[in-house]
């Protein structure tokens, strides 16, 4: 318990992030456009890898707390360093682990922009919540109960 607590809140330094001056538009693989200026708002950014066990086995729990989250004004935005056609093309035999897949906005294909600009080190999954250009929280692996909680207080509370 103390090892959770204590990874949810060695990444909570109040790390700016100003992405708000970039005219830079992401596209979702369905094709929306997400500004790049987005990320520095009100916005749970997820790194995720389909060739990451962790992350795969738990795409239920991510998608629990997107829906289960009361504030409409916020933006679920997924980073991947591969998308999941190329990773299964690699691991057919994973495909059944995937059966469900993320419902938040997945940009694939960003590992240079996610290493560059929210990681110190490469973790998957990973969680950042970013509001007015600074992270406020930052949740390394898998969130566990008590994690998912204090990510839905900050969330609502914004």
């Amino acid at each position: 318990m103390i090892l959770s607590v204590s990874l949810m809140f060695i990444g909570c330094s109040r790390k700016n992030y100003n992405f708000s001056d970039s005219a830079e538009i992401f596209k979702t693989r369905e094709g929306k456009e997400i500004p790049f200026s987005t990320l520095s708002e009100n916005t749970l950014v997820l790194i995720f890898s389909y060739e990451c066990g962790y992350s795969l086995f738990n795409t239920k729990l991510f998608n629990g707390i997107k829906s289960n989250c009361k504030n409409k004004n916020v933006n679920f935005v997924a980073f991947t360093e591969i998308s999941k056609d190329v990773s299964f093309a690699k691991y057919p035999q994973y495909q059944e682990y995937l059966k469900e897949d993320l419902e938040w906005d997945i940009i694939d294909n960003q590992r240079d922009f996610y290493v560059k600009n929210l990681l110190k080190e490469e973790i998957f999954p990973k969680l950042i919540y970013i509001k007015n250009g600074k992270r406020v929280l930052s949740i390394k692996g898998v969130p566990n109960d008590r994690d998912i909680e204090k990510i839905n207080q900050i969330i609502n509370e914004s």
